[in-house]
């Protein structure tokens, strides 16, 4: 069995008015709000709208805005149908929470249409598609990502496993991205090289394995998670062919997610993160051996994982009886928690926003450089954190922040204004998905921190991380460049740049 996966370029409208409908009617009939199941069908209907307008699913702006509207409304609501539970239920004000959603999502839309005159005809970002382009890429990211986690995780240890930030650890912590371009290079490379044939080589196969080894050495869900989905996309943005093996690895690796490295990860990131490379080590191995000797490690880990669950602060479920991972796809929770306590102690003005601007700036030339994100702020204005909790970083995503920040007005303007910005940078940085690195990558980087990541966040989404992924694109360019007037000139090569010129006159 061969299969190809086709993302299609838009949403179908008549196709998102059907299912809408649909939600609509079993949400009543299991009875939900009227109103509250009226503003998800309009969500619903204006997300497909805002997704189509900013080009597509296979452009970096429309498939942000469409996880953006997965995580936080679209994928509880029809849990909770499957559930037969009603929307509002465990919401303190579920008919403002979806008036605010609706309202940045509007503000979204907006955007959208304001954009839509603005065209890159050549991005600055190369979609590199030859072979030797993208074998010095994947060299390149590959040498970068290893060094700055290493580096990250040597720098930003401590001795009673506290992570440190700044400094040093800051500086590889930015860098840490060129992991994942590792992977998305060395698969395109595989990709090219075998002519679409093979997508699975040595070169991809060792950067996948350090991302996920060092995933499990510091139990990060990202680094261990995230090389599958940055393979999986980038063979389908080079339009590989997927075979039976294929389809029945992946099956497999979410099983193994699912039973074994997502309650791993949930439990042990409380005893092996915050040390030195070979603490870490022996802390992982010490846990690890803790769970062997106990005779049934995967029974353990459960039971851990749903004692740490229960001992969290009650009224943070919104479903009952779902998984931890269902729960992390419903940030319609967390922005009601946030939108009620704005409603009760009101607003943070400028705070937040103001705490993203003195991010952008280096440690070194600011000492006083905050050293968490806004989401430990709003963590603690939503009481979801404990007083002395100075390290948790709880996700509320940019709407809901908004709406803390300025409630209404800025619910609807700062996404409108942020999403104009947004669309601006990462058009000029890239074009489509279809045989493209960089958006095979930002899509991938993206589908985790774009819903969740608040005002502060995004601005240095905006800023500070596309002179990185540029400064990636120059390096490799100019190698490319040094590594063409290394070689002997030869008539074939002369020859094949005669042939390329006359396809690209044709």
């Amino acid at each position: 069995m061969q299969l190809k996966v086709q993302i299609p370029h838009f949403v179908r409208m008549d196709w998102t008015l059907g299912y809408s409908l649909l939600i609509l009617v079993l949400q009543v009939a299991g009875g939900t709000n009227l109103l509250f199941a009226e503003l998800v069908f309009i969500f619903t209907m204006l997300l497909a709208f805002a997704v189509n307008t900013l080009g597509g699913l296979h452009t970096v702006s429309g498939f942000c805005v469409a996880i953006l509207g997965l995580k936080t409304v679209v994928v509880s609501q029809a849990a909770k149908v499957c559930y037969w539970e009603p929307g509002h239920l465990e919401l303190s004000e579920p008919v403002t929470t979806m008036l605010v959603l609706v309202c940045g999502l509007a503000g979204i839309v907006i955007a959208a249409w304001l954009t839509r005159p603005f065209d890159v005809k050549q991005p600055l970002l190369t979609a590199f598609q030859d072979e030797e382009s993208l074998r010095i890429a994947a060299w390149l990211t590959s040498a970068l990502g290893f060094a700055s986690i290493v580096g990250m995780i040597a720098a930003g240890a401590s001795d009673d496993g506290t992570i440190r930030v700044g400094g040093a650890a800051g500086i590889l912590r930015q860098l840490s991205f060129t992991m994942k371009l590792a992977v998305v290079f060395s698969t395109a490379h595989t990709l090219v090289r075998s002519r679409g044939q093979r997508a699975f080589g040595w070169l991809n196969a060792t950067a996948m394995g350090l991302m996920f080894a060092f995933g499990l050495l510091t139990a990060s869900k990202q680094l261990m998670f995230e090389p599958p989905l940055l393979f999986a996309v980038t063979a389908v943005a080079f339009g590989f062919t997927f075979r039976a093996s294929h389809l029945a690895s992946f099956l497999a690796l979410g099983l193994l997610a699912q039973v074994v490295l997502f309650p791993f990860a949930q439990v042990a990131r409380n005893f092996v993160r915050g040390y030195g490379l070979v603490e870490s080590v022996e802390h992982t191995a010490g846990f690890v051996a803790v769970l062997i000797r106990s005779g049934r490690p995967l029974a353990q880990l459960h039971a851990a994982m749903e004692v740490d669950e229960n001992s969290a602060e009650e009224g943070l479920s919104y479903f009952h009886g779902a998984n931890g991972f269902l729960e992390r796809l419903a940030m319609i929770k967390a922005a009601d928690i946030l939108v009620t306590e704005t409603l009760r102690d009101g607003i943070s003005g400028w705070e937040t926003i103001s705490h993203g601007f003195r991010m952008l700036v280096p440690r070194f030339l600011n000492p006083s450089k905050p050293a968490m994100n806004t989401g430990n702020f709003l963590g603690h204005k939503a009481k979801m954190l404990g007083d002395h909790d100075e390290g948790t970083q709880v996700s509320f995503g940019f709407i809901a922040d908004s709406f803390s920040a300025f409630k209404w007005w800025g619910a609807f303007l700062v996404p409108c204004l942020l999403l104009i910005v947004f669309v601006i940078v990462y058009r000029t940085l890239t074009g489509p998905m279809e045989r493209n690195v960089w958006c095979a990558f930002l899509m991938c980087d993206f589908q985790h921190s774009f819903a969740e990541q608040p005002i502060a966040s995004m601005l240095i989404s905006l800023v500070l991380a596309p002179v990185g992924y540029y400064v990636v694109c120059q390096i490799v360019t100019q190698l490319r460049i040094w590594s063409r007037k290394q070689r002997p000139f030869n008539f074939g090569d002369l020859e094949a740049a005669r042939t390329r010129a006359a396809e690209e006159g044709s």
